[in-house]
C-alpha cells in the first residue's frame, strides 16, 4: 500500500525561487510537507513574524476564524514566533485540545449540557490569548448576560427558541450606547408580523447570513449539529428573522426579504406575481438547481478536485454525518491525483464512492440560483400580458 506520507516528503526544491515557481503552476493543498533548500517546509505555512503575527492571531481568535480545538498546533506556533513566556497558555491549549467531550453513555441534555460548557471554556482561553499577545492596555470589560442555550431548557427546542426571540427582542430594547432600533422592517411593522410563518427562503436566509457572522451564528445558539441547527431556524418567527436581516443583511439582503414579505405574507404593496404561479415556478426553479448542481458535482470530479471540494462543503448539510469523513477522504485522494502526488489507479475507489455515495445529496451549486431567475420570468411575462 502506497504510503502517502513517504509521498509528501519526495517534492524537493533547490531554492525558495523554484519553490515559488512550482506553486505558481500548480495547486498545493495546505499541510503539504516539501523540501525547500533541504529543510522540511509545510505548505501554507508562511506565518508573518512578531508584531504582525500578534495582530493577526487577535484578529483570528476575536473573530472565530481560529480557536483552540482545532488550530492548536497553528496557534502554539504563532505564539513562539511572537517571543516570550506563554508556557501556561500552551499548556492550557493542549489540555484543551486534549479534552473534547465524548457523547459515550451519556443522555443527549448531558452531552449538550458539556459541549456548552466546553465552548465558553474555549472562548475564555481564545481572549486570555488574545489579551496576552495584545499590547494595548487592559481594562475591566463588562460581562454581558450568556445567551440562553438549548441545555438551558433541557433540550426543549419550543422553550429555547421562545427565550432566544425574547432576548434578541430585550437586547435591542436595552442598548443604551446605540440609538434605538427600529421598530419596523422597511416601514413593516414587526407587530404585524406576528403569527405568520416564515417560508424556507426566510430561514435559509438567515442560515447564509450565520455562516457569514459567527457573532450572529453564537446569538442563535448554533453549534454545527445540522438537525439542531435547523430546529432553531424553523422556531424563529418572521419579526425576528426580519430583525436580524436588518441588523445583519446587505442591501441585496434586504431588498429579497422587502419582496418575500410582500409576495409572500402580504405585506406593502400588492404582490406582482400570482402566488400559485410563484411558487409553481419555485419548484421548478428547485429542481434545476439541484440537477444543476448534481450536473456540476460530477463534472468537476474529474476536471477540478478543488472546486469539488468547495461543493461537498457548500452540501455538507445535506450529507448524512456517516458519510462526510470517507467523502472529504476521497476528495483528497483526487485532489492528491491533480498534483501528481498519488496515481490516478489509487484513487479510483474515491470517484466511485463521490459518485454513489455523496452525489445524491448534492442538492445546491456553488453560484447556480434560478429562485431569483424565476420570480424575473414571471412577473416580466405579467407585465407583457
Amino acid at each position: 500500500m502506497i504510503n502517502l506520507k513517504n509521498i509528501l516528503v519526495e517534492l524537493e526544491f533547490k531554492t525558495p525561487a523554484e519553490f515559488a515557481t512550482y506553486k505558481k503552476k500548480h495547486k498545493m493543498r495546505p499541510g503539504t510537507v516539501v523540501k525547500v533548500a533541504g529543510k522540511d517546509k509545510v505548505v501554507g505555512d508562511d506565518k508573518p513574524k512578531g508584531k504582525k503575527t500578534a495582530d493577526t492571531l487577535t484578529k483570528g481568535l476575536k473573530d472565530g476564524g481560529l480557536n483552540p480545538y482545532k488550530d492548536g498546533p497553528l496557534i502554539n506556533q504563532a505564539l513562539d514566533d511572537i517571543g516570550g513566556d506563554h508556557s501556561d497558555l500552551k499548556k492550557r491549549i493542549d489540555t484543551y485540545g486534549d479534552n473534547v467531550p465524548s457523547s459515550k453513555g451519556k443522555s443527549e441534555a448531558q452531552y449538550q449540557k458539556e459541549i456548552d460548557k466546553y465552548k465558553e471554556e474555549g472562548e475564555k482561553l481564545s481572549n486570555d490569548i488574545a489579551d496576552a499577545v495584545s499590547d494595548k492596555p487592559k481594562g475591566k470589560k463588562t460581562k454581558s448576560k450568556p445567551m440562553p442555550q438549548p441545555s438551558d431548557f433541557g433540550g426543549d427546542m419550543d422553550k429555547y427558541t421562545a427565550a432566544l426571540n425574547k432576548r434578541m427582542k430585550d437586547d435591542e430594547k436595552s442598548s443604551s450606547d446605540k440609538p434605538k432600533k427600529p421598530k419596523d422592517f422597511n416601514g413593516i411593522d414587526y407587530e404585524k408580523m406576528k403569527g405568520k410563518t416564515p417560508g424556507v427562503w426566510d430561514r435559509q436566509a438567515v442560515n447564509n447570513l450565520s455562516n457569514k457572522n459567527p457573532e450572529l451564528a453564537k446569538e442563535l445558539g448554533f453549534t454545527g449539529d445540522y438537525g439542531k441547527d435547523d430546529e432553531i431556524l424553523d422556531n424563529l418567527d418572521l419579526a425576528t428573522i426580519s430583525s436580524i436581516i436588518d441588523k445583519y443583511g446587505s442591501d441585496y439582503n434586504k431588498e429579497s426579504h422587502m419582496e418575500r414579505l410582500r409576495d409572500d405574507h402580504g405585506f406593502g404593496d400588492k404582490p406582482d406575481v400570482d402566488p400559485k404561479t410563484d411558487k409553481e415556478m419555485q419548484k421548478v426553479a428547485g429542481d434545476a438547481n439541484e440537477k444543476m448542481a448534481k450536473d456540476e458535482f460530477k463534472d468537476t470530479l474529474d476536471s477540478d478536485p478543488m472546486y469539488a471540494g468547495e461543493l461537498f462543503n457548500k452540501n455538507l448539510k445535506n450529507i448524512p454525518e456517516e458519510d462526510r469523513e470517507m467523502g472529504q477522504e476521497a476528495l483528497f485522494a483526487l485532489q492528491d491525483v491533480e498534483m501528481g502526488l498519488l496515481d490516478a489507479s489509487d484513487a479510483e475507489w474515491a470517484k466511485e464512492f463521490l459518485r454513489k455515495d455523496i452525489l445524491p445529496h448534492i442538492k445546491e451549486g456553488k453560484n447556480s440560483d434560478l429562485r431569483q431567475l424565476s420570480k424575473i420570468t414571471t412577473r416580466y411575462n405579467k407585465w407583457l400580458n
